[in-house]
């Protein structure tokens, strides 16, 4: 399930974090030869008519050479594997499998091939909260405490709406090390609320928004208070089953025969991801589910077979930072769009559902090197008729540690730099990224910014550092007439735009 898997950078399933912070706030083209121009959207997106036709055969040509490139030249460690899925109403315009879904077996992926979905889980959830108040059961506006009467007092006055939103500030358990270190045991749903719902709140509930998979394990909670159900069966009988979603899951899917194993890569081998129950993500980004079921959902969801036009509206309605309940609502390139993203172990997802077009790309990895958003967008761009410029190819180069030495230190980025971001991001995105501090490893260049994770480049010919992972680049602005290399200057790459970090003094 952002919140997304490993312990390092991966809570549980939102949208991968990123240096530039440009793939999860949607300010850059990927890959492709058009920028997008994001912006916040107050409007519910509702189905409307596309009159414009769509090219399958430069949708192939484009996307595929643009899959196919990412990562040439260093192996197949950095190879896309997954699946690709877009979908015009009742029309396939492109789907695709990459790799296998188990390397042992040579089992190829498919179309119907089953993958842990992180954080796109928390759509559904979301669903549930709104099928629940259909019925009757709940409001958004009740607080946590109607619901779960022994919920500790710091946190018993938090409301649906807030939790749903990410504007509560209940502390994220993927954070939490102790329990990011023991994922592998399983939790009950109470035992996880246990783990965080006693530590103070990050902020003022309803002032902000941050990420937190610990709001959405709360909600799970409440599905089950409101229905009287465990939180997957009621997932089954309420919200998979009415809207035949036959391979959509709660849990590991362990029987399914279309199971895909999910992979990462250490000490540069592509090796099975870590074990994880499956109860620690619950109701946060334990499902899993296949391309031809999420096309399934974005044909469900533009009708009112099961979520009303009112319950439609509060799940699609921007709260804060654009985030409304379980998704994501932009405008990218005059398109109104909807999109969330996952991430767990050996497993990341994208899942962008163009409103105007009636479009879903769905973008499935099971090597958790690779991202799938740049995929996702690229997609879009070449659906739209755009072209796109496959990865440049990037020539592993051997690791100079007094290069690495002279980049490490602590930098913030310049009054120029942060002008230009301050025209197109908000201030609170602009404050993870506004510092970072570069070490020098043993065979890689580490980088943490304010407040993001920290990850690791391996060099380039010519001098940079690459994560193909998040495709950003690094250059280290080398003084020139120095005896020894000195470095005052770091450029920081992604998606087209170049940030200018000064070395703090």
């Amino acid at each position: 399930m952002n919140t997304e898997m490993h312990l390092r950078n991966r809570n549980l399933g939102t949208r991968p974090a990123t240096l530039l912070a440009l793939l999860a706030i949607g300010l850059v083209g990927c890959g492709g030869s058009q920028q997008s121009n994001t912006k916040n959207s107050t409007e519910r997106p509702e189905k409307t008519h596309f009159s414009q036709s769509i090219d399958t055969k430069h949708l192939e040509q484009e996307l595929t050479a643009f899959i196919t490139s990412h990562g040439r030249n260093r192996g197949e460690t950095h190879a896309f594997s997954g699946y690709v899925h877009l979908v015009q109403g009742e029309t396939v315009l492109y789907s695709k499998g990459f790799g296998f879904r188990d390397r042992e077996a040579k089992a190829l992926n498919t179309a119907n091939t089953s993958f842990r979905m992180g954080s796109v889980t928390k759509q559904f959830t979301a669903a549930a909260i709104l099928k629940l108040e259909q019925e009757g059961k709940l409001s958004v506006d009740d607080t946590v405490k109607k619901h779960i009467a022994d919920y500790p007092e710091v946190g018993a006055n938090l409301t649906i709406h807030q939790l749903l939103s990410h504007t509560a500030g209940v502390p994220s358990y993927t954070e939490i090390q102790e329990v990011m270190e023991q994922r592998d045991q399983a939790l009950t749903p109470l035992q996880l609320l246990k783990t965080f719902w006693d530590k103070p709140l990050e902020f003022e509930p309803g002032s902000k928004w941050k990420y937190s998979n610990s709001g959405y394990a709360v909600l799970g909670v409440i599905v089950e208070r409101a229905s009287g159900m465990s939180y997957g069966d009621y997932m089954r009988t309420a919200i998979f089953d009415p809207a035949g979603l036959g391979d959509t899951t709660i849990g590991d899917a362990e029987s399914a025969a279309n199971r895909a194993l999910g992979y990462e890569v250490r000490d540069e081998r592509i090796v099975q991801a870590m074990n994880i129950s499956m109860s620690v993500p619950y109701a946060a980004g334990a499902a899993r589910s296949t391309a031809i079921d999420l096309a399934r959902w974005h044909r469900v969801l533009l009708g009112e077979s099961l979520l009303t036009k009112a319950s439609k509206a509060k799940l699609y309605a921007p709260v804060k930072n654009r985030y409304a309940y379980g998704w994501l609502v932009e405008e990218r390139d005059g398109h109104q769009t909807i999109s969330h993203g996952g991430g767990i172990d050996g497993f990341l997802t994208s899942y962008t559902r163009v409103m105007d077009a009636d479009l879903a790309v769905i973008v499935w990895s099971n090597n958790d090197k690779v991202q799938p958003e740049p995929i996702a967008r690229a997609a879009v761009v070449a659906a739209f008729g755009g072209t796109l410029e496959p990865s440049p190819e990037e020539v592993s180069a051997e690791f100079d540690p007094v290069l690495a030495a002279a980049c490490a230190g602590d930098y913030e980025v310049t009054a120029a730099s942060r002008a230009w971001l301050a025209e197109k991001v908000p201030a609170e995105v602009i404050a993870q990224i506004e510092t970072m501090h570069v070490e020098a490893g043993t065979t890689v260049l580490k980088v943490t910014p304010a407040k993001q994770p920290q990850f690791e480049l391996t060099p380039t010919e010519g001098g940079g550092f690459i994560n193909t992972n998040f495709g950003v680049r690094v250059r280290c602005v080398v003084t020139e007439g120095q005896e020894q290399p000195q470095v005052r200057t770091i450029e920081v790459q992604q998606g087209g735009g170049t940030l200018v970090f000064s070395r703090a003094e």
